[in-house]
């Protein structure tokens, strides 16, 4: 897959219009790797890691899944997500709630093709059993609103990733 669709959403509660994006991995990391000011819930704007029908959100519209994207509030550090990812192409950033006392963390990683709502669930689940415990179980919806990467005074701010391979959404 040589172009990763997104969306980009102007805020949480705004379901329509969003904007494509369609960026290359590299694009992606960019993108992921340079940290807004996070101005409040409802002001801070967002993506989703898939394009949807009429640009509007909610998993009864997702047109494809175009990579995965994993939550771990409190559950991992950056050692433990290194070595679970090992061999794949990820990023991972903080989230805004990041500290050395309580690490969180968004990934996202490559798929070898984009999938439909269905097939982002099956990969999700087979990907994510050996480390179902760690990973945020609430956070598999293919439509989800992901804040852009952002922080606040208070933010640890870190990001980091690896040019592996895709994974095989066919396996």
């Amino acid at each position: 897959m040589n172009k990763i669709g997104i969306t980009l959403w102007r805020s949480l509660f705004e379901t329509d219009n969003g904007t494509d994006r369609d960026l290359t991995w590299e694009q992606l990391g960019k993108f992921l790797s340079e940290p807004i000011d996070f101005i409040g819930e409802k002001e801070t704007g967002g993506w989703s890691a898939a394009s949807f029908v009429l640009n509007r959100r909610g998993l009864d519209h997702v047109a494809t899944a175009n990579a995965l994207v994993l939550d771990f509030d409190g559950t991992a550090i950056r050692d433990v997500l290194t070595a679970l990812f090992g061999g794949a192409a990820y990023y991972v950033h903080a989230s805004k709630r990041n500290s050395k006392d309580s690490p969180r963390y968004r990934a996202v990683l490559k798929l070898s093709r984009s999938v439909n709502a269905a097939d982002y669930y099956r990969v999700w689940r087979a990907y994510t059993k050996p480390f179902a415990n760690r990973v945020d179980q609430a956070c598999k919806d293919p439509s989800r609103f992901w804040y852009r990467p952002c922080r606040t005074v208070e933010t640890l701010w870190e990001f980091w990733g690896e040019q592996g391979e895709p994974l095989d959404v066919d396996q």
